[in-house]
């Protein structure tokens, strides 16, 4: 089934959850950069600085986690290529995602 359909267009369910992922993974990053400067008194570019660049670390790190772990088990691809895949697929959404964010 999933053959004959293969070439068709992604169903709304289907982009929601590729959208829902990536922003997720944002969230969380941003939940724990934010929490996590504070509390370790980070502070090496100012503190907005040093937020902002947490802030992208950790968004980045877990979208490519999130975009990993839903690109591996569709395409079947090895752990290298897996992460090749999802940092192909994650990266400009990832930091654009940031640069609204930090807007």
């Amino acid at each position: 089934m999933m053959e004959r359909h293969k070439e068709d267009p992604p169903t709304g369910i289907q982009s929601s959850i590729a959208v829902f992922h990536c922003g997720a993974g944002c969230s969380i990053g941003d939940t724990i950069a934010e929490l996590m400067v504070p509390a370790l008194a980070l502070t090496f570019a100012g503190e907005f600085g040093t937020r902002l660049i947490f802030d992208f670390i950790f968004t980045y790190i877990l979208g490519v986690i999130f975009q990993y772990f839903t690109i591996v088990p569709m395409r079947g691809l090895s752990f290298g290529q897996g992460v090749v895949a999802a940092v192909r697929a994650d990266t400009i959404s990832i930091a654009l995602f940031e640069v609204g964010m930090f807007a």
